[in-house]
């Protein structure tokens, strides 16, 4: 199951002073990483909307994908 969603406030601090990402946006990317398997995600892999996914083996118009819709293992679409 996917990680709870987070949002980012827009008066959240992203960088420090010396441009480095904070703990909270490295803690932000960490939680919204891309899945990654073989073949496609349709039916197989449990997501919330918005996640994305690569087919590592895909080939061209299908490697990356987006939950779309649900919160099962369908809703996949190819972007």
């Amino acid at each position: 199951m996917a990680a709870p969603r987070q949002t980012i406030d827009v008066n959240q601090e992203i960088v420090d002073e010396q441009r480095k990402p904070t703990k909270f946006l490295e803690s932000f990317f960490y939680d919204h990483e891309i899945l990654i398997g073989t073949g496609s995600p349709e039916g197989v892999v449990e997501a919330d909307p918005t996640r994305l996914y690569m087919d590592d083996a895909g080939s061209s118009g299908s490697v990356l994908y987006i939950k779309q819709t649900g919160t099962g293992n369908t809703g996949w679409i190819a972007v």
